[in-house]
């Protein structure tokens, strides 16, 4: 990275288009380009101001809809603590509709599975379906979410209020 080397906590790494895009713990996105073999490259900071919400593990980006996905590996004490908590920031389009968070209860995320909650270590999204793929290194967990089409419609989303998803999941323990 360019000028002041950045050193931080990366908690994942995705592309979309030409842009490489890399989240911290708390929520910052840095958004570079490739450079040469051992260049510095400019990049820039979006600060998604959401620190205190969550601990972020991961990003993807979902090429049908421009969205970075950023799961949250622990949610502050304003969020449900009994839901998996996904935001979404969109890449294009106007600031106020550009954030939004998808909550899913942690009954129909993990199924019949004797776990506490689900703690996402990362995130993609699956090539041929569109449906999103977690790993949970704590829950030893591969978990697949299957959306509703007609749920993809989300209010604006802002750092203590509430919006939420439906989903279903094919969730299980990984040898």
């Amino acid at each position: 990275l360019h000028d002041m080397v950045a050193y931080h906590d990366f908690e994942g790494i995705t592309v979309a288009g030409s842009d490489i895009y890399m989240i911290t713990s708390n929520g910052n996105l840095y958004r570079f380009r490739e450079g040469a073999n051992n260049a510095a490259v400019r990049y820039s900071i979006i600060d998604t101001h959401l620190g205190k919400e969550c601990e972020f593990e991961g990003v993807a980006f979902d090429p049908d809809s421009a969205w970075l996905l950023m799961p949250c590996k622990r949610v502050s004490k304003k969020l449900p603590r009994d839901q998996l908590v996904i935001y979404r920031y969109r890449l294009q389009g106007a600031d106020s509709a550009r954030l939004t968070m998808m909550s899913i209860p942690h009954a129909q995320a993990i199924g019949p599975n004797d776990w506490k909650g689900l703690h996402p270590s990362d995130i993609t999204v699956h090539p041929t379906t569109g449906n999103y793929v977690l790993i949970s290194a704590q829950e030893k967990a591969l978990a697949f979410m299957f959306f509703d089409i007609a749920s993809c419609v989300h209010p604006p989303r802002k750092p203590g209020s509430k919006a939420s998803r439906s989903a279903s999941r094919s969730t299980g323990p990984i040898s």
